[in-house]
């Protein structure tokens, strides 16, 4: 019984820690979008500007993956956990990706 709870204990910190993690990761991205943001309701955002905070959340996303792959090697956090979030982050820069592109089409037309 000490061994299935001792178990339990593990598992409940290793949510913990990836909950953690994950929250970490979205407050990153909120706090990246948001300050970042030139928006005025009079005025139309530049697309020089938009560009800009697109790179620099491509650039967050492009560390929080590093800095999984880091937690992973260390231990820190479970692999399986880790990669969800990494292949989660690797979908959401392809959508950064994708809407740079669309952004980039669009100016030149």
């Amino acid at each position: 019984m000490k061994k299935v709870k001792n178990y339990y204990n593990k598992w409940q910190e290793k949510l913990a820690i990836g909950v953690s993690i994950l929250y970490i990761i979205a407050v990153t991205l909120c706090i990246s979008l948001v300050s970042c943001s030139t928006y005025e309701p009079s005025t139309r955002v530049v697309p020089e500007i938009w560009s800009h905070n697109m790179s620099e959340s491509l650039n967050d996303v492009d560390d929080m993956i590093e800095w999984m792959e880091w937690d992973i090697h260390e231990g820190v956090i479970d692999p399986l956990y880790g990669e969800l979030y990494i292949e989660n982050l690797e979908i959401l820069r392809l959508r950064i990706l994708a809407e740079m592109e669309a952004e980039a089409t669009a100016t030149t037309e």
